[in-house]
């Protein structure tokens, strides 16, 4: 009987193609080791945690950019709006006074310092709805914004009134504004709701309060108070040196509650009055990102916002300047007055 090819025996004298080259021999291993695939792993996870601070700081420097982008179709709207009515828009027109408390959903949570490595401040459940008017609605026509259908003859809680309140504008956002989901909204009851939309750009309206009001209600000293119709002779500290629009944490557009914010030192110590614990006296002041609370009534913003390292303003002038957190008290309490007469170079 012959001998078969594919007996047993043969199969085990046929060299097996591909584990032998054609010296008979075995060819190296080629790939890598654990070793070293964990110090590649390694090197790429250090030059992912070198790059990711740079992408994330031309990020914010984009959106730095574009907030003063925004700033500035403001400031020239409120311009515009000046040559067609000879004042610039009112800071607010106090009408009915009404004051609706609004829910946020879920809370929203404000910075304290975005300066310092982004600290939280406490959460926030609600917000408070003015019935009256604001110089962001003013200035819609001015915006070409025309077609939102607003009618600042007419109390903001009228049904029409409600619909245009409802629509996003961009431009009065910052883009680095964190609000996550939350929402600002209303019941109205049989299952109607209405969402207001953010603003977080507010009128300067100066710095101490008239003594018949509250510590936390709008200046008027200024240049967007109540009823304001300052026209640009009145700024005799110089339209270059005075702040018309400025960041503030949050708000509602068109809303007379959020329109505002001033600088406040009702003192005279050089002590900001406010802080970010939102309670007068306050026990943490600061000139940026404070705030004060009058539950059930009232929440008062100091300029501020979630940049790291400035806050953006808007000159009368037209310009647009990013103000350092370094900026002390008494130069951002020059720069919101209209003639306090101080001599000082914008920083």
């Amino acid at each position: 009987m012959k001998n078969n090819a594919f007996s047993s025996d043969a199969r085990l004298r046929v060299p097996i193609r591909g584990l032998l080259n054609s010296n008979g021999k075995r060819p190296s291993r080629s790939g890598f080791t654990l070793i070293e695939l964990l110090v590649t792993i390694a090197i790429i996870a250090a030059l992912a945690a070198l790059l990711l601070p740079a992408v994330q700081n031309a990020r914010e420097a984009s959106r730095r950019s574009s907030c003063l982008n925004n700033l500035k179709q403001l400031v020239l709207a409120c311009q515009n709006y000046e040559s067609a009515h000879r004042t610039l828009p009112s800071g607010y027109l106090a009408g009915t006074n009404g004051l609706t408390t609004v829910s946020i959903e879920p809370p929203m949570q404000f910075p304290v310092s975005p300066s310092g490595g982004g600290a939280l401040g406490p959460l926030f459940t609600e917000w408070y709805v003015s019935d009256d008017w604001s110089w962001q609605a003013l200035i819609l026509p001015q915006l070409g914004l025309s077609n939102l259908g607003v009618n600042t003859s007419e109390p903001r809680g009228t049904s029409s009134n409600l619909l245009a309140t409802q629509v996003p504008v961009g431009v009065f956002v910052c883009p680095s504004m964190s609000r996550g989901g939350s929402l600002v909204v209303a019941a109205l009851g049989n299952g109607l709701g209405v969402r207001f939309e953010p603003s977080n750009f507010r009128g300067m309206s100066g710095t101490s309060t008239d003594p018949m009001f509250s510590s936390g209600e709008s200046a008027s000293d200024g240049l967007l108070y109540e009823n304001s119709a300052v026209a640009y002779r009145d700024i005799r500290d110089g339209a270059s040196q005075t702040i018309l629009l400025i960041e503030a944490n949050f708000g509602l557009w068109g809303c007379a509650a959020s329109a505002w914010t001033r600088v406040a030192d009702d003192d005279g110590d050089n002590i900001p009055d406010w802080g970010s614990d939102g309670v007068q006296p306050t026990l943490q002041p600061s000139v940026f990102n404070s705030w004060l609370h009058d539950p059930g009534m009232s929440m008062a913003m100091s300029p501020g916002g979630f940049h790291r390292d400035c806050v953006n303003a808007a000159i009368a002038d037209g310009s647009c300047r990013s103000l350092s957190r370094t900026t002390n008290l008494s130069t951002l309490h020059a720069l919101s007055t209209r003639n306090g007469s101080e001599r000082i170079s914008l920083p």
